[in-house]
């Protein structure tokens, strides 16, 4: 009974995407993929921009070379902010040999709008 009481508990945790998340971060706060997956379901979900910048911020502060933390960034941010962001995740990616990861493409469309929208 106290196993089966102790599952019911652990599955609140587990009851979103959100949640399951800031229990991971609450659990290995030095985890950068946990707090970039935070970021964004707080952005996608239309939670706490603030918020969500942080835990980006997060990622990239626990492991700079962190491409697609830096990625998250450019999401949150705007302007000349986004397109550095874009830049460094792009760096990175290339550096790391992984330019040709499904979420590349995407990044390097968004720096283009980002450039585009400073001139």
């Amino acid at each position: 009974a106290c196993w089966a009481l102790g599952c019911v508990e652990r599955s609140k945790a587990w009851w979103s995407a959100e949640a399951l998340y800031r229990s991971g971060v609450a659990a290995n706060p030095r985890n950068e993929k946990l707090h970039d997956l935070l970021a964004t379901r707080l952005h996608n979900d239309g939670g706490s921009a603030k918020e969500a910048l942080w835990h980006a911020e997060q990622a990239v502060k626990i492991n700079p070379s962190y491409w697609h933390g830096h990625a998250t960034l450019g999401q949150l941010r705007s302007g000349a902010a986004a397109a550095a962001s874009y830049a460094e995740a792009l760096r990175w990616a290339d550096k790391q040999g992984l330019s040709e990861v499904a979420d590349a493409p995407k990044v390097r469309l968004n720096l283009a709008v980002q450039l585009q929208d400073l001139d």
